[in-house]
């Protein structure tokens, strides 16, 4: 194995070490205890915790083949790699830090709107010290960062200035190939239409569960573009009226709580149909003067018509989330599914108690990060996507409609 090759094997395996010890001091510092974690939850938590981890220090290692190929032939080379990742290690190592203190104040993993502590710097320098040891969390700092600066320097850099990196003849060049596949494979996070995405991360109820799967450099960057979504109570409090007569409630507590538990001594089967793109104002459902679904309306009359199961809206994701919530989706940044703040919603399907739960689409539910809205509200929901069923996609969206109901009721 030539030495670039070789740095690069020492590169990828040192840093998931460390996010793997930083994962397990979390884990040990924050854990509710056994008696409420499941032990599959867990497994699958590290696991994606790992692809994550991944991901990251794959990115941390596009610089070193930048430099390299820019200034393969300079005699600085070590130099400049040293004092690169010196830089930026003091950025990632900062947040796994910061991330542990902003877990243990607030319940949360580290995420963009910790920005606006910013705005106060003189408040927030005083209330870090106020709550915690800053001396030593300091002297830990120095000392982790140290530690990576001389593991940078013996180990993963290991070459001297005279050595070449050269890639190799033939007999690495199938190494070479390898690695080249794994780095693509391991950014991209799996095998699918769809990268790895944060929505995968909140599978489980169990909240402790789902953020242990983060990992937090890679949050705080997902995070950034809804950091200013804040909420604002003058105008919670100017439309709570509007907002209570609309969710058909009276909760003075101003907390928006919908349960509506069935009380019936019947369970029946429920299962909703999405007819994606077959908007309510093109049928006969609206008096449509062209009369274009006729069937349809044949459908409505003899059975329940539910006139007010509806989302204002036409776009796909919003749909989903409005049809799930009962809520619009008002998300100023793309869709409310993108936003990791708002996922957490009451979800009636999730009240239905002794039934078994699924839902079945075409292509992937990482669409739109539209999973989390799924998986991390409804208990126990078994999901069938691409790659579920015997059958192969129609095309970039995955099975044609017919083929969905087909492998939907089988």
């Amino acid at each position: 194995m030539n030495r670039w090759l070789r740095a690069s094997v020492k590169f990828v395996g040192i840093h998931l070490l460390i996010f793997f010890i930083f994962r397990l001091c979390f884990f040990f510092s924050f854990s509710p205890g056994s008696e409420n974690l499941n032990s599959a939850e867990l497994l699958k938590s590290f696991v994606l915790g790992f692809r994550f981890d991944l991901r990251l220090t794959l990115i941390l290692l596009l610089p070193f083949f930048v430099i390299y190929l820019v200034f393969k032939k300079k005699k600085s080379l070590k130099k400049l790699l040293l004092s690169f990742y010196f830089f930026v290690s003091f950025i990632w190592l900062s947040t796994l830090f910061l991330d542990i203190g902003h877990f243990s104040y607030l319940s949360t993993r580290i995420n963009g709107t910790v920005l606006q502590f910013f705005a106060n710097p003189s408040i927030a320098l005083g209330m870090m010290f106020d709550s915690y040891p800053m001396f030593w969390i300091l002297l830990g700092f120095a000392l982790v960062w140290f530690a990576y600066y001389l593991t940078l320097k013996k180990v993963i850099f290991s070459f001297n200035d005279s050595t070449k990196l050269t890639l190799g003849k033939n007999k690495t060049n199938l190494s070479i190939i390898l690695f080249v596949l794994f780095f693509i494979l391991g950014a991209y996070g799996k095998i699918s239409y769809y990268p790895l995405r944060w929505s995968e991360s909140f599978f489980s109820k169990n909240s402790f569960v789902n953020y242990l799967s983060l990992n937090p450099v890679l949050y705080f960057f997902e995070t950034l573009r809804f950091k200013d979504q804040t909420f604002d109570k003058e105008k919670v409090d100017l439309y709570f009226p509007q907002m209570s007569e609309y969710l058909n409630q009276n909760d003075n507590n101003k907390r928006f709580a919908r349960n509506r538990p069935y009380t019936g001594s019947k369970k029946y089967n429920v299962i909703i149909i999405v007819m994606e793109s077959l908007a309510m104002h093109k049928t006969n459902l609206m008096n449509n003067k062209l009369a274009p679904t006729p069937y349809l309306q044949s459908i409505a009359s003899e059975s329940y018509s539910f006139t007010n199961a509806y989302t204002p809206t036409e776009g796909t994701a919003r749909g989903v989330f409005g049809l799930l919530t009962g809520l619009p989706d008002v998300g100023r940044v793309k869709t409310s599914s993108r936003n990791p703040f708002v996922i957490d919603q009451k979800i009636i399907m999730d009240q239905f108690s002794g039934y078994e739960k699924y839902y079945f689409i075409g292509g992937s539910a990482n669409w739109a990060n539209i999973r989390a809205v799924f998986t991390n509200n409804i208990s126990q929901l078994n999901i069938f996507e691409e790659g579920s069923y015997d059958v192969p996609d129609t095309d970039v969206w995955g099975l044609s409609d017919l083929d969905l109901f087909i492998q939907t009721n089988k």
